[in-house]
C-alpha cells in the first residue's frame, strides 16, 4: 500500500500541495502549476504533465529527478522587513510571510519572495536575486549591497559649471536637488547623470561614461565616445 503523501509540502519556503486518491495523485508546485501523477512503486512517484518527472518518497522528503526537493516542514525565514540602505540612501522591504515587496532608493517597487532562508528574489526587477549575509546585508546579483545601517560613501569631487568641449564650444555641468548631475553638451543637449565613483561619471541619456583626471580637483573629463571636456579653469 502506498504511503499517504497528501497535504502541504514546501520547496525553499514556498508551499506546494499533493492531493491523493489511492495511488492517483495531483501535484501543485510553488508556482501554482498542476500535474496529475501516480505512485509507480511504494516509494516512486511520477508527475505526468511535468515531462514524466519522477520523484522518490523518503518519509518527509520527496527528491525529484530535476534535483528539487519537497519537504513536509517549512524552512523558517528571517524577518527582513524595514528600512535598508544602499550607501546612505534608504530602501525598504515589506514582508508577509515569505512574500516580499522591495522598494529601492529611487522609490521603484518590486514584488518578490524568499527562495530559501538565505536567498531572496525580486521578480518585478527581472528576477534579480539577493543573498542574505548574517541578516544584516543583502548582496544583490547586480553588484549592489543593502545594509541595515547607512554606510558612508567616498566623497565625490565638485565639478565646475563651465567646460570647453573638443570643438571649442562651452559645455556645462550642474547639480539637481538630490545631488545627481546634469550635463549639457556644446549643442545644448541635456541629460541627467551621476558619479560612478570619485574618478568616473556617467551620462544617462547619452549612455557614455567619463573619466576624471583627478578625484579631488578634476579639470578634464575624457568621455568614452572620444570627446574631451576641459574645465575653464584648466590650463590646457
Amino acid at each position: 500500500m502506498s504511503a499517504n503523501i497528501a497535504g502541504t509540502w514546501f520547496i525553499n519556503g514556498q508551499a506546494t500541495n499533493i492531493q491523493q486518491t489511492g495511488d492517483q495523485l495531483v501535484f501543485t508546485n510553488e508556482k501554482g502549476q498542476q500535474s496529475t501523477g501516480r505512485f509507480t512503486s511504494q516509494t516512486q512517484i511520477v508527475a505526468d504533465q511535468w515531462n514524466n518527472l519522477r520523484g522518490t518518497v523518503n518519509g518527509s522528503t520527496i527528491s525529484w529527478a530535476n534535483n528539487s526537493i519537497w519537504t513536509r516542514a517549512q524552512e523558517s525565514t528571517p524577518n527582513i522587513a524595514g528600512t535598508w540602505y544602499i550607501g546612505k540612501l534608504a530602501t525598504n522591504i515589506a514582508q508577509n510571510g515569505t512574500n516580499l515587496t522591495f522598494t529601492n532608493e529611487n522609490g521603484t517597487m518590486a514584488q518578490g519572495r524568499f527562495l530559501s532562508s538565505t536567498e531572496v528574489i525580486a521578480d518585478g526587477w527581472g528576477g534579480l536575486r539577493g543573498t542574505l549575509v548574517n541578516n544584516s546585508t543583502i548582496r544583490w546579483a547586480n553588484g549592489d549591497s543593502w545594509t541595515r545601517s547607512p554606510t558612508t560613501a567616498p566623497t565625490n569631487p565638485v565639478l565646475g559649471p563651465d567646460w570647453i568641449a573638443s570643438n571649442g564650444r562651452i559645455a556645462h555641468v550642474s547639480y539637481n536637488g538630490n545631488g545627481s548631475l546634469i550635463f549639457t553638451n556644446a549643442a545644448g543637449v541635456q541629460t541627467t547623470g551621476f558619479f560612478l565613483n570619485s574618478n568616473q561619471v556617467y551620462a544617462n541619456g547619452w549612455n557614455i561614461s567619463g573619466n576624471l583626471n583627478s578625484s579631488t580637483n578634476p579639470t578634464r573629463i575624457n568621455w568614452s565616445n572620444g570627446s574631451v571636456w576641459n574645465s575653464t579653469n584648466s590650463p590646457g
